[in-house]
């Protein structure tokens, strides 16, 4: 029986990230960063260049002892 679905392809922890982003620059897509200001989400593109240069240099606070909201994982079964 044939497998209509592709084999995933491991990537090799050896190649550099310009290597990897190379070998694999047919499969990116532009992804759309959005951002809550005052209330409501705007997305980071449309900012001027000192608002973007803002959101970069964001802190995240984490809080000690607790995993950051962007690490957490599921839990197996949900």
């Amino acid at each position: 029986m044939n497998n209509p679905l592709p084999l995933q392809q491991t990537i090799s922890t050896t190649m550099t990230k310009q290597e990897l982003l190379t070998k694999y620059e047919q499969d990116r897509t532009r992804c759309t960063v959005y951002t809550r200001v005052m209330g409501y989400h705007r997305p980071v593109e449309t900012f001027n260049a000192g608002k973007q240069g803002e959101f970069r240099d964001r802190v995240h606070f984490e809080e000690p002892g607790k995993p950051s909201a962007c690490c957490r994982q599921a839990e197996p079964g949900s």
